[in-house]
């Protein structure tokens, strides 16, 4: 639980933003945005630089989403934490595969710190915890 600083929270579905808004009204510290995280050039006026981009949603294109938000709002020395959810990528390739690839793509913009096979909790679900790479911003 972040309870120091200001945690801004995307989310694109209309229903879970109302549970969002419920939540945020316990916790001041949580700003609220509706918006579609694909594209930040949206709702980047409403947010300034941060340490962290925690990223758990279900899109094919998970990996160039948390790209192009760290390029728009993560600090040089910030860090980022992704779940990559396989199946959400591709339900006929293997696991393992999209794994591989996924890191490939990461390893373009940010150093992989930790890698994490969230099995049996999440089946197909690998959880990274990435830096940024000093050649970025």
């Amino acid at each position: 639980m972040a309870t120091e600083g200001v945690v801004y929270c995307i989310e694109f579905s209309k229903k879970a933003y109302l549970g969002l808004l419920e939540n945020s009204r316990k916790r001041n510290n949580l700003i609220p945005i509706l918006g579609n995280a694909s594209n930040p050039e949206e709702y980047s006026p409403l947010l300034e630089e941060v340490d962290i981009i925690y990223q758990d949603i279900a899109q094919p294109n998970q990996t160039e989403i948390l790209t192009i938000n760290a390029e728009y709002f993560l600090k040089k020395e910030g860090h980022a934490l992704l779940a990559v959810k396989a199946r959400s990528i591709d339900v006929a390739e293997r696991p393992e595969t999209i794994f591989r690839r996924e890191k490939r793509k990461l390893r373009k913009v940010f150093q992989i710190e930790q890698s994490i096979d969230l099995s049996p909790y999440e089946k197909d679900h690998l959880f990274l915890s990435l830096s940024l790479k000093s050649s970025h911003h």
